[in-house]
Order: structure tokens, then sequence, then C-alpha cells
């Protein structure tokens, strides 16, 4: 099931949004799961908007920075 989702999501150009979109329809399918992603170093696997919508699943509401500025 879960490879069905991850081959729907992703399409040829496997970008920052594809890969957000993607993290986003696996955890939809288990909203209560405890998630665990293990990933490479791809700039789409650490990318600002991946960060966001991560501390948004989780309840974070600090200021997180931005990408040009780290905020710290």
């Amino acid at each position: 099931m879960l490879q069905d989702v991850w081959k729907n999501i992703l399409n040829n150009t496997r970008t920052e949004k594809d890969f957000v979109e993607a993290i986003r329809a696996l955890i939809e399918t288990d909203s209560e799961a405890p998630w665990t992603f293990v990933c490479d170093g791809l700039n789409i696997h650490k990318s600002e908007s991946l960060v966001r919508f991560v501390a948004g699943q989780c309840g974070l509401s600090e200021d997180l920075g931005s990408k040009e500025d780290p905020g710290y």
C-alpha cells in the first residue's frame, strides 16, 4: 500500500515540492503512527518546505528562520 502511495505521488521531476507532497501523503495513510524517515543528503531531503512541514506536524511554533537566514 505505501509503495502505491509513493509511486502515485512522485513524478519524473522529483522536486522539493514532490518530496514534501509524498511525505504528506504517506503520513495521511496513518496520521497517528510514529513515522521515521531515513533520507540521503539530496537537497530535496533537507529543504525549507520539508522542515516547515515536519515542524507543523510536530506542533512546533518557534521561529524556524529561513533557508537564507537560519536564525542563529
